[in-house]
């Protein structure tokens, strides 16, 4: 009978002190503004980050990571930032983070942006690192595989619009978001306007890259290397065809095209790729860059498919949207001495 009142009295005190315990824990409130989870962590994960908030000790500890065994043994802990803006007690703050969904970053990208602009937004946005990003961006066999088509890099095939993610996405998966975006809204474009349609010489079950054919996809990447450069040139719409007709009319006759914008994304492009000089740069190249150099709107390629017919082969700026177009260099000469100045 002894023994029984001692025994009765061990399970009273240590249901009594687990009581507390757990009182404790429901009563020890903290005010979380966020938190943020790493990819590839568990439950042990929390119990670092509660050991930190809510400065729990041992035995305390012991119990939640009992209660998580408990109630989410089979769930798994998505990574990413959780928003919470309200006071938590430690139980509370484990059910948040298995049961709310993570909240995502917005991510801008304008007309005009390349590759290097939108590696530096998404590291600043913690979404990927701008080395893993720019790793696969101009990884060909990856691309090849995403896009269907030998393509020099991801370069153009980016639709400027905001995207929502999540931070430590997969680089491959952010990726892989704009691409089919960009291409599901190309082919929207192109297949609304007869014109273009007709150019690009697409069937009906032509929807993707990967289903045009080598000579379909070649042409569609040099007008998207010209709209790209029509992009950086000016925004003016209607001098759009006009700078058009130069590049064209340089091509014809076997000229370097000269266009500042390629330039300048060269030196970009060798601050990543030191040893690879002069490949855009289309004051040392002939032809086309090998692939385009900026995201632009898709209605550049109107003007990049469809030149205006002239014999313009120079133009200078004139004034912040305007340029003056020349035939011949010596006139090309006279509006430089003319205009260059006024503009700088």
């Amino acid at each position: 009978m002894k023994s029984f009142k001692i025994f009765a009295v061990i399970i009273f005190l240590s249901f009594s002190f687990l009581f507390i315990l757990i009182y404790r824990l429901l009563n020890k409130n903290v005010f979380i503004s966020s938190v943020e989870i790493p990819p590839n962590k568990g439950g042990y994960y929390i119990l670092n980050l509660e050991k930190r908030i809510f400065k729990l000790n041992l035995i305390e500890r012991q119990i939640l990571k009992l209660y998580i065994k408990i109630f989410y043994a089979k769930k798994k802990l998505k990574y990413g930032k959780y928003l919470i803006n309200t006071t938590l007690n430690p139980i509370e703050f484990v059910n948040y983070l298995y049961n709310q969904k993570i909240s995502y970053e917005k991510l801008t990208i304008y007309p005009g942006e390349d590759l290097f602009d939108i590696a530096n937004k998404l590291e600043l946005k913690r979404i990927c690192s701008k080395k893993s990003f720019l790793n696969l961006a101009f990884d060909k066999s990856f691309l090849k595989n995403l896009i269907g088509q030998d393509v020099y890099s991801l370069e153009g095939f980016v639709k400027p619009d905001t995207y929502l993610f999540s931070i430590y996405t997969n680089p491959k998966e952010v990726i892989k978001i704009l691409f089919k975006e960009f291409e599901k809204n190309f082919f929207k474009f192109v297949k609304s306007s007869n014109n273009l349609k007709k150019y690009f010489n697409l069937t009906l079950n032509q929807t993707t890259f990967k289903s045009l054919s080598q000579a379909q996809f070649k042409k569609v990447y040099d007008t998207m290397k010209i709209a790209s450069i029509l992009e950086k040139e000016t925004a003016n719409n209607t001098e759009k065809f006009l700078i058009s007709s130069v590049i064209y009319n340089r091509l014809k006759m076997n000229m370097s095209l000269q266009m500042d914008p390629t330039f300048f994304y060269q030196k970009k492009f060798e601050k990543y790729f030191p040893k690879k000089k002069d490949i855009f740069d289309t004051y040392k190249i002939k032809g086309l860059p090998p692939s385009p150099i900026c995201n632009f709107k898709l209605l550049n390629l109107v003007p990049a498919a469809f030149p205006k017919e002239t014999n313009y082969l120079f133009f200078v700026r004139k004034s912040k949207y305007s340029h003056i177009f020349s035939k011949d260099y010596e006139k090309h000469l006279e509006n430089i001495k003319k205009y260059y100045k006024k503009e700088k």
